[in-house]
Parts: C-alpha cells; structure tokens; sequence
C-alpha cells in the first residue's frame, strides 16, 4: 500500500490570499501505484474549505459511466491510437477540470441561463477581470482502461470511400466511475442561495443527456442516473431524503 504525506488539503488563505480562488495542497506520493479504491483522497470534502471566509457552496458525489467516455491525450501525437487523458502520477484516466467547467456552460447555455449569471459563475471570455466564482477539479476513474478501445473507420468525405487505416480510440468502459466536485466562492448568503440551485439544476441533462468528453454526439459520455456518497455544503442546504437519482438533486435553500 502506498503511502502519502497528506491528503488534499486547502491553504487557509492570509491577509494578501485571493479567497476567490482557494489554493490546494497535493499530496507527495512514494510510488507510482495504487488500487483504485484509494483515488478517492484526491477529490476536496466540504471540510477542506473552512478557511474560506466568504460565503460558499459545495457539491460532491460519485457517479459512473452509462456509455465509454473518450477523450484525447496530447503527449504522444504521433502515436496510431487517440489515447485517453491520464494523470501523470499513477497513468489513472481522468477528466480534466476545464473539461467539466466547458461542459456544465454548455447544459447551462441549454437551459437559457441569462447571461449575465453564466459569465459570473464561469467567467467571461477575454476579460482577465471576471475569471468566474465557480472551482472544478479533476475526476480520476476507478478503471484502468488500458485495454479499452472503440475501432473506427474514416471515410473520405469526397469519394466516400472507406481509408485503409483504422483509427484506434481509447475509452473508459462503461460501469467506471468516478468522484465529481464543485465549488462556488459567493460574495453574500443570498448569492450562495440564489446560484446553488442553478448548479444542481444543470448536472441532470449534463450527466445522462449531454454527456462528458469526446464523441458525445456519438453518444459517448453519458452517465447512469445513480449517484451515490452525496455531499452538500453547507449543511442547511443538503436535501431532506437520502437521494440516489441525479434527477432528485435539489438543495434545500433556507427561507
């Protein structure tokens, strides 16, 4: 079993800290394998963040995969094979946290967000100055998926006929799963409260309609209804039953 100096921790933030953008502590590992089980240290709790001194809210729960998910990996372009986006440290795959910011603006932008609240939670694009309230993090699956591929065969779009080299694309196998987390950073108790439903409200469609990753208009990326170890902060918002249905995620917001 390895062995780690700490788990995820957050920086209590000093007198010059920007509490907009919480800084995290990465454990230092002393071997470059671990079972899957064991991922779960990477993803922050709730707890994580009480040296946050700004209003905020946190979502967490783990979720698997319906469909394969794909995506693309960079570092090796000349290689046959479009190989999934891996961690560096134990080559577990992963989804990457601007992957899911890009995502949830998109079931945001499908539900006719107003403007204005899609560029205060994710940012507006081009203006250094509104970066977005809304923290994302790295989701490691518990499948290895070295041995996972979907074939395909490219057709020329002009003659239509089939290219002599298959594509090898690497995926993540249905039945993986993984931890997702998000934070939002708000400047008052009522903008927690008037954007925490927002972000519950578009993880739904995201999750089982969308999808995550590449080739989701191939249906790729989608995920089961069923999630589990959910955790809401703060704790007046967490929901009144034990959900286990994406669909049933609703904070309870104090009136």
């Amino acid at each position: 079993m390895p062995h780690f100096d700490r788990g995820v921790e957050l920086c209590k933030p000093g007198p010059q800290a920007d509490v907009r953008r919480p800084q995290l502590k990465f454990p230092r590992c002393e071997t470059r394998s671990a079972p899957p089980s064991e991922f779960d240290w990477i993803m922050p709790r709730a707890e994580d963040f009480n040296g946050i001194s700004l209003p905020w809210f946190f979502l967490r729960f783990k979720f698997s995969l319906a469909t394969p998910f794909a995506s693309k990996d960079d570092r090796d372009p000349g290689s046959e094979t479009n190989l999934v986006v891996r961690e560096w440290v134990f080559q577990r795959p992963i989804i990457r946290p601007t992957t899911w910011k890009g995502r949830l603006k998109f079931a945001a932008d499908e539900a006719e967000t107003d403007e204005d609240d899609v560029n205060w939670l994710f940012g507006k694009p081009g203006d250094q100055g509104m970066e977005g309230r809304l923290h994302f993090f790295p989701t490691v699956f518990d499948s290895d998926a070295r041995d996972d591929k979907q074939i395909l065969n490219p057709h020329d779009r002009g003659t239509r006929h089939a290219n002599r080299h298959l594509v090898n694309i690497g995926v993540v196998p249905a039945g993986a799963g993984g931890v997702f987390a998000v934070l939002y950073v708000g400047t008052s108790d009522a903008d927690v409260a008037r954007n925490a439903p927002l972000i519950c409200g578009w993880l739904p469609p995201l999750l089982t309609q969308y999808g995550i990753g590449a080739r989701t208009l191939k249906g790729d990326g989608l995920c089961s209804n069923r999630i589990t170890e959910l955790q809401v902060w703060p704790k007046s918002f967490e929901p009144g039953n034990d959900i286990k249905d994406i669909w049933d995620l609703k904070v309870k917001v104090p009136g």
